[in-house]
């Protein structure tokens, strides 16, 4: 596979004119994604016996029981959590890994989708579970990982999670667009990576500082206002945060188009093409 080179300015650009036309599409299968992610911890909550009494001490020496319900976590693609609720029970962590990468799938293909000017709609949640089983394996391997590095060294954990998401950054659009498996998937985007590390780590860079450039002020004025409308204001900032996340993807797809051309964004054939599906090599 010929790896080139991308610029991350012209990227990031890139990606928020693409994402532009379609910030609407992303924000609404967002909301499903979290209707559904919902939907399923309150199911597991009513079906499930509670888990076992646990019991912690607070700081002042009041012993509270901690909460049994099963909840979830869902994550969007290529950033940080977008919908959370707080559990440490390890059915609450499996559930929030299959609800993740049950929809990761959709939300790169969105990406690879937009970054060629294509047309994404909200169906696409269902078109692309097909692509859950690599993308949760890849999650369960990376927190046992994280697991196991945590109980040996926590301060390497931090550091091999920061150099893992950027070396990884690309994996699951190599998943999507190329039906790589997720060790195949690994090795790409590591070399996409190492061609491209410092345009890889200033494009990250760019979604941190533009997330909490919209995070930070909604969060002070939500502080300092009145319960509801305190509330509405962590809605508004959590839509806004989602968008974000948005154009990150987007720009990232351009990153990777850039690098070694996105093929067929998780379609049967190749962008373009016509008739009978090809064999797709892993050339560029």
């Amino acid at each position: 596979m010929q790896v080139g080179r991308f610029e991350a300015w012209t990227a990031f650009t890139r990606g928020w004119k693409r994402f532009e036309g379609a910030w609407l599409t992303y924000l609404l299968m967002a909301l499903a994604a979290l209707a559904v992610s919902v939907g399923v911890s309150l199911l597991l909550n009513l079906a499930l016996p509670a888990a076992a009494a646990d019991v912690t001490t607070t700081a002042d020496g009041e012993v509270v029981r901690r909460s049994s319900r099963i909840v979830s976590t869902l994550r969007l693609p290529f950033g940080a959590p977008a919908f959370t609720t707080a559990h440490n029970s390890l059915i609450g962590s499996i559930v929030s890994a299959a609800l993740s990468a049950l929809f990761a799938g959709a939300f790169t293909a969105f990406a690879l989708r937009r970054a060629r000017g294509l047309e994404v709609n909200v169906e696409m949640l269902v078109r692309y579970a097909r692509y859950f089983l690599p993308i949760f394996l890849l999650s369960v391997a990376g927190s046992l990982a994280a697991l196991l590095l945590g109980a040996a060294a926590p301060l390497l954990t931090v550091i091999a999670f920061l150099a893992a998401s950027v070396a990884f950054t690309f994996t699951q659009l190599f998943i999507v667009d190329r039906d790589f498996a997720p060790v195949e998937a690994l090795e790409a985007s590591l070399k996409v990576v190492a061609r491209n590390v410092w345009q890889t780590a200033k494009l990250l860079l760019i979604g941190a500082i533009l997330g909490l450039a919209v995070a930070l002020p909604m969060n002070l004025v939500a502080a300092s206002l009145p319960a509801v409308a305190g509330i509405t204001i962590g809605l508004a900032t959590a839509a806004l945060m989602t968008l974000v996340q948005g154009v990150v993807a987007v720009a990232l797809a351009c990153a990777y188009d850039d690098a070694v051309g996105i093929s067929k964004t998780g379609d049967e054939l190749p962008i373009g093409a016509t008739g009978a599906a090809t064999t797709l090599s892993s050339g560029a």
